[in-house]
């Protein structure tokens, strides 16, 4: 994806987007491996970065 790999039909995603996307797996293996659970993508996973999220915002606001 970072070299714009895509379909003939796709158009490649902007730099910014794939920051974003690799910041947030990123993001999300960090939380499963302190849990100490396996770095795949699942829904316990998702609940488990999505309270750490909570947890680390300054107001209920910006936890949304």
């Amino acid at each position: 994806m970072q070299v714009g790999a895509v379909a003939v039909h796709e158009r490649a995603y902007a730099a910014s987007v794939l920051d974003n996307m690799i910041e947030v797996l990123r993001e999300y293996a960090r939380v499963q491996i302190d849990a100490g659970a396996e770095v795949a993508i699942t829904i316990d996973g998702i609940r488990r970065m999505e309270a750490r999220r909570t947890e680390l915002a300054p107001d209920p606001e910006t936890a949304r």
